[in-house]
């Protein structure tokens, strides 16, 4: 992948004029890194973990996962956007208390809703989805699955945002590497040495969630520390006071674009545990792993672009923007051809392969939801703009037809067509929401008055909360 993006990075330097940031692809490429590291051993824990459970037992680990991260997501405030925007203003401003105080607050909020997420899961663990309830042990991995989630909510949001404002691609993605593997060995020897069953894998990965969370945050605060020159637990929220309805307000948009995400993202193993076996889930777990794959080829495309938008539009380069913006489409757009190209061709031997003969049926559900990224891809640059610029009121709308479509879909396709089902309402959620996110900056004329200098920063935000 990284001969991939210095070839993009001399395509783009062809074609630019003084155009991104320097440190665009740089970022990019050590966000791959880290992506990279991920994929690799997440895919290998998946296998490893399916071979040793089976299908059943791996099927109901995936169902407590997902359930599990439908209510932490629910939950979410998702504050990383808010650091990234809010701390950049600071620091370009030279306010390091007041970047103190958003990081403190940050913290603090993050730390309330994972415990309030936590609740939540345990009240309702006696109404999730049946084939959880039916197995003697569904209820013990669900709470083992919750509290491995709360271990690794707990303040990563505000360690991400700080990854993305100061560019710590690079350090992120050497701890990722250790951490990533560190993992899989220790689980590995728990499995082929100490014959860890699915209780004891389940509890073991709450451990090891507690180590990844702790590392993190502590690489991230101690680069915040040497950069901003002021006591992160002494800053008060005081310093805040002038801004706080602002960051309500964002918070708060933010928060609803990431719970109407959740149909397109966490929702249709769930759903499955109320239609279909625990075997079938398990074969669905497996191609949802492979494609996550596939997803976290561009996720390092997302959490790149959006800071780079945010610098953009503080610093008001609106030209700069617009041409940055042309050029991700037309980029993003031919690497969704080659991607789902090669993917298609070479996934499902892999996919026999690694996981076995148990896991056929994986394979028809991979490519159910592989040709979703021809038509997302392209687009995947329209909400992270909607909320650069201070319009995160239009990317919660955007979001709400989409999910209210996703919805929809499953309703409609997974009770007749079981994993199928689920496989093509996942592709085509994805695909609506991001054209709904499209749909929204082109209705609303964002491009042509960035273009044209027609609207300033300070205009367009008090559009977006009036």
């Amino acid at each position: 992948m990284i001969p991939i993006i210095r070839w993009l990075r001399g395509l783009w330097l062809r074609r630019t004029v003084g155009g991104a940031s320097g440190q665009f692809f740089n970022h990019l490429q050590w966000q791959y890194v880290t992506t990279g590291s991920s994929l690799v051993f997440g895919f290998s824990y998946t296998i490893l973990l399916g071979r040793w459970l089976g299908a059943g037992d791996f099927g109901l680990l995936a169902v407590a996962m997902g359930f599990s991260a439908v209510i932490f997501q629910f939950v979410d405030l998702r504050l990383n956007e808010a650091v990234v925007k809010y701390v950049h203003e600071y620091h370009a401003a030279g306010e390091m208390e007041r970047c103190a105080a958003a990081v403190r607050l940050s913290l603090l909020a993050n730390g309330l809703s994972a415990c309030l997420a936590l609740g939540l899961l345990l009240l309702l663990a006696r109404v999730g989805p049946p084939v959880l309830l039916n197995d003697s042990r569904g209820l013990a991995i669900l709470g083992w699955c919750g509290l491995s989630s709360f271990l690794t909510s707990v303040g990563s949001a505000t360690a991400m945002g700080l990854i993305r404002m100061f560019g710590l691609f690079r350090e992120q993605a050497i701890l990722s590497l250790g951490v990533q593997g560190g993992k899989l060995a220790l689980t590995a020897a728990a499995i082929l040495w100490w014959h860890f069953d699915l209780v004891g894998v389940a509890i073991l990965a709450a451990a090891l969630s507690a180590v990844n969370n702790l590392l993190f945050l502590w690489m991230t605060l101690r680069h915040f520390r040497a950069k901003v020159s002021a006591r992160l637990w002494r800053a008060p929220f005081s310093l805040l006071q002038d801004q706080i309805g602002d960051m309500r307000k964002f918070v708060r948009n933010t928060y609803l674009f990431s719970v109407m995400s959740i149909p397109t993202k966490e929702l249709d193993v769930t759903f499955l545990g109320w239609f279909a076996d625990a075997a079938t889930i398990g074969h669905y777990r497996v191609a949802k792993s492979f494609m996550s794959a596939i997803w976290a080829a561009t996720d390092p495309a997302f959490y790149v672009v959006y800071p780079e938008l945010v610098k953009f539009w503080v610093d008001r380069n609106l030209m700069e923007m617009q041409k940055f913006i042309h050029q991700i489409t037309w980029i993003f757009g031919v690497s969704g051809v080659v991607l789902v190209g090669l993917a298609a061709v070479v996934v499902p031997p892999i996919m026999q392969l690694a996981a076995g003969s148990e896991f056929a049926a994986s394979r028809a559900y991979f490519l159910g939801m592989l040709w979703g990224i021809l038509f997302w891809l392209p687009l995947l640059w329209a909400n992270p703009l909607l909320l650069a610029i201070g319009r995160s009121d239009l990317a919660v709308k955007g979001a709400a037809v989409g999910a209210g479509i996703s919805l929809l879909l499953y309703c409609g396709l997974v009770p007749l067509f079981g994993g199928i089902g689920a496989a093509l309402s996942n592709a085509l959620g994805g695909v609506c929401s991001s054209l709904v996110g499209f749909w929204m900056v082109r209705s609303s004329d964002l491009l042509s008055k960035v273009k044209s200098n027609a609207v300033v920063p300070a205009q367009v935000h008090e559009e977006g909360h009036s």
